[in-house]
């Protein structure tokens, strides 16, 4: 499965835009629902009432649901080319058993940042380079033989990151089930 809404590092374009129906969470933790809302990757308008339409940054959301789409606030990024002290929208893209992608469009417009944290590894900014993503990849995946096979000949790259994470996750699933 490759990558949603474009290739890892690909070309500029809104890739966080989203248009429907949803739900977002506040700070205090109470889910709002909406059946208007926009998202620009920087900002969520929700729309239900014409006269009264609801604008919210980072600050004011914990997270939200819009179509099929989660997004989360998270504070100070990791990589010096995104780090900033205010929050940021981040795409949820996999989340299974501890391991989790995340990706940041810059501005809603750009290049995409991709982000992945693992059990006991804290959040870490992925390379963009492809030589260096490669590298990166091949060190998180080193007990999984076949995967690290596939990273070596190139017949898995960047683009088919969500579909390495799901073959590193059931490999990690096996090798703790074949250990009890």
């Amino acid at each position: 499965m490759n990558m949603p809404y474009g290739n890892y590092g690909g070309s500029p374009q809104n890739l966080a835009y989203r248009q429907g129906a949803g739900s977002y969470q506040l700070p205090d933790g109470t889910w709002q629902p909406a059946q208007i809302m926009t998202f620009d990757g920087n900002r969520l308008v929700v729309k239900d009432d014409p006269a009264a339409k609801r604008k919210l940054t980072a600050s004011g959301v914990r997270q939200l649901e819009i179509l099929r789409d989660t997004f989360l606030v998270v504070n100070k990024l990791p990589g010096k080319l995104v780090a900033t002290n205010e929050p940021d929208f981040v795409q949820s893209l996999f989340n299974r058993q501890g391991v989790r992608l995340l990706v940041r469009y810059p501005n809603g417009y750009g290049h995409p940042s991709y982000f992945l944290s693992r059990p006991n590894v804290p959040l870490a900014l992925l390379p963009s380079s492809k030589a260096g993503f490669k590298k990166e990849l091949l060190t998180i995946v080193q007990g999984c033989p076949a995967l690290v096979a596939q990273l070596e000949n190139d017949t898995l790259g960047q683009e088919d990151l969500v579909q390495i994470l799901q073959e590193y996750v059931e490999c990690q699933r096996r090798a703790k089930a074949a250990t009890k």
